[in-house]
């Protein structure tokens, strides 16, 4: 991506590609439906949730509240272009790094209403997570007061591969809490 719009532009439009997704599966009689991600995936797996208005599963792994914390504190904090970024405001780095985190947080599944039925979602931390911040996951978790958090040991990566065991359990665990629609 060329730039922080483009960026937030694919987020927003991804997650509610997704919620139509999740409406057109139960439109044609699924009685069960849930979302997940890993990363970045998993950050606009909780925002969908969020976004639709009816009771789903939803699994997001390795998950940030927003992409600020990853762009800002995390490994990728050295991707931005902070001279770029700073230029135009006149600014430092640090100017930069924080326009650019209060730029990202407008996509934050915290600035969202809090699921309804949070006991649906089991939310998945790496423990040696150097892209995803824990206290990102922390807030989410909080947002959705109810909902469970389980780590992965591991790095961002190396969990992805090594647990595919726990993370296929948690995903049939979440979707075992939700009740079918009639």
């Amino acid at each position: 991506m060329r730039t922080v719009a483009d960026l937030l532009l694919m987020f927003r439009a991804t997650a509610v590609e997704a919620t139509a997704l999740l409406g057109w599966l139960l439109a044609r009689g699924h009685p069960k439906v849930g979302v997940s991600g890993y990363s970045m995936g998993g950050s606009i797996a909780a925002y969908a949730a969020a976004l639709f208005p009816l009771p789903v599963a939803v699994i997001p792994l390795a998950v940030a509240d927003s992409a600020a914390p990853v762009f800002t504190e995390g490994v990728l904090s050295g991707v931005p272009d902070w001279d770029a970024l700073g230029k135009p405001l006149g600014g430092s780095t640090e100017a930069a790094r924080k326009r650019l985190a209060e730029v990202l947080a407008a996509v934050s599944t915290t600035a969202l209403p809090p699921l309804a039925q949070p006991r649906r979602a089991i939310l998945m931390a790496a423990r040696q997570d150097g892209f995803v911040p824990a206290a990102s996951t922390l807030r989410l978790l909080r947002h959705w007061r109810g909902a469970e958090l389980r780590y992965l040991r591991g790095g961002h990566l190396s969990a992805f591969v090594t647990e595919r065991g726990a993370i296929v359990q948690a995903i049939l665990e979440a979707f075992s809490r939700v009740e079918p629609l009639q």
